[in-house]
């Protein structure tokens, strides 16, 4: 990566708030669970409850990083 382009990356990022924050660590725990489901049977739930539960979470982060 040059440095330019990680400059730019923490000049988005620091315009994430704690809600952003608390999407990314919520989008994160949904990952694991429904790969977690996928590959075994922990789990009796619906894997598709934490895909939903992932793209809801994933969209705030996404929107502010990517506005100017």
């Amino acid at each position: 990566m040059s440095i330019g382009l990680l400059n730019w990356m923490n000049k988005k990022i620091k315009k994430y708030d704690w809600k952003d924050v608390a999407c990314t660590e919520i989008y994160g725990l949904a990952a694991g669970l429904f790969l977690a489901t996928v590959w075994s049977d922990l789990t009796t739930v619906d894997p598709l409850i934490y895909l939903g539960i992932f793209v809801l979470a994933v969209i705030r982060p996404i929107i502010t990083f990517l506005t100017d």
